[in-house]
C-alpha cells in the first residue's frame, strides 16, 4: 500500500489497514504479509505500529541493491 503525500497523515493509511485486517478475518486468514523496502523508515514504523514484525528479506526485489522486508502479523 502507498499513498500520495497529499492523503498522508489524515487517517487513510489507518483506514486501509483496518479495513485489510478486518477482510483478512472475515476471509478467516491468520496471518497477513506486507512487504516494505528497507529505506522506507517511515512506512516500516507506521507497520510497526499496526503490529507488523519482520518474518524475512529479499535482495534486489523491487530496487537492485536494496532489500525488502517481509512482515507478518497474527490475526488470531
Amino acid at each position: 500500500m502507498g499513498l500520495i503525500p497529499a492523503a498522508q497523515g489524515k487517517g487513510v493509511g489507518k483506514a486501509l489497514m483496518l479495513w485489510l485486517e478486518e477482510n483478512a478475518k472475515l476471509s478467516k486468514d491468520e496471518n497477513v504479509f506486507i512487504c516494505v523496502s528497507d529505506f522506507n523508515n517511515e512506512a516500516f514504523q507506521f507497520y510497526q505500529k499496526f503490529g507488523y514484525t519482520k518474518c524475512g528479506h529479499r535482495d534486489d526485489l523491487s530496487i537492485e541493491g536494496k532489500a525488502e522486508f517481509l512482515l507478518r502479523k497474527r490475526l488470531s
